[in-house]
């Protein structure tokens, strides 16, 4: 699965072969020589199945085989590609469900287990992770989550195999890891790969889970100050909050300071000069350029430009102050 997806399948595939290397190098160091041989080969197997199913590569390892005439290995890599494709869908939550569903529905039995218990695990390390980080733990409890969880999956998944098909069952995912002895180094590697693709799950599902919590815990806090709020509200001032009082107060100002606004606007222009109508300190210019527009006539301004800019235009000799 992990070999399919872009990018996560490349550094996969560099970890699992720089660990095959590094192993290959320490039994050269040792004079083992066959050992040494067989791991670095399955480095290059690594990169070889990564070349073959990779979403990305595998594309185009066909075209190049094509352009080649090799229509058998096109065939193969096909094969290879809609294999690790079906394996991937089967590992993600929901997805998996729905294709085991489908191949139970075809008759085929085999895919539909495998489609069902691939995205059941993924879901309960996930889901494990996501508790995690919903109870207010980190990431690397969740990733801590993510593996137990897988663990104890891989647990129940061996234990259910050996109690139906009793000698003929086989040890799943992490638990195979108890016969290493039986595995060999690229299933080894890839076993320790997979508990550590765990843990990654997991603190991506504890960090999912935090954040689920934080807008849930605004919510709650915003819900019990409101609460609070409705039953101070028949106390009287004296036990409300400071915050609702000094919210109150600044309210108050502001409407006050609208009316005064308002009344400043629309008040009589007692100190302004009675003929000319010119503004004074502290009245309102607008009103006092309204009146000097219908007193046009009356004060002998030659137009309302000059009715409303005086300075500007002059005003009538006859108005004139001395």
């Amino acid at each position: 699965m992990a070999k399919f997806l872009p990018i996560i399948g490349e550094i996969y595939t560099t970890i699992e072969s720089g660990i095959l290397i590094t192993t290959a190098g320490a039994a050269k160091v040792c004079g083992d020589d066959k050992v040494a041989r067989q791991l670095a080969n399955s480095a290059g197997k690594s990169w070889k199945e990564y070349s073959e199913t990779n979403v990305l590569a595998a594309p185009i390892n066909m075209v190049v085989h094509e352009n080649k005439r090799d229509y058998k290995k096109v065939k193969e890599l096909e094969d290879s590609y809609l294999s690790a494709a079906s394996s991937c869908a089967d590992g993600i939550p929901v997805v998996g469900h729905v294709k085991g569903v489908v191949h139970y529905a075809m008759g085929d039995v085999d895919k539909g287990n495998r489609s069902m218990e691939a995205s059941t695990r993924g879901v309960a390390v996930l889901g494990a992770g996501i508790v995690t980080g919903g109870l207010g733990a980190g990431v690397a409890a969740g990733a801590a989550a993510g593996i137990g969880a897988g663990v104890a999956y891989d647990a129940t998944a061996t234990i259910v195999d050996d109690a139906v098909n009793g000698e003929g069952a086989t040890l799943h995912g992490s638990i195979a890891l108890a016969r290493a002895e039986k595995m060999n180094t690229k299933e080894f590697v890839g076993g320790i790969l997979g508990i550590a693709g765990d843990g990654l799950t997991g603190a991506g599902g504890a960090q999912v889970g935090k954040n689920i919590r934080t807008p849930i815990n605004g919510q709650s806090t915003l819900q019990n100050a409101c609460k609070n709020s409705k039953g101070r509200r028949g106390t009287g001032s004296g036990n409300r909050t400071a915050t609702k009082v000094t919210m109150e107060d600044a309210k108050a100002t502001k409407k006050a300071q609208g009316a005064l606004n308002k009344q400043i606007s629309y008040a009589p222009c007692e100190n302004a000069y009675s003929a000319t109508y010119q503004k004074s300190v502290g009245h309102s210019g607008l009103n006092n350029k309204e009146m000097r527009k219908q007193k046009l006539e009356n004060l002998g301004y030659p137009s309302k430009n000059a009715a409303e800019r005086p300075r500007g235009y002059g005003i009538p000799s006859h108005l004139q102050t001395r």
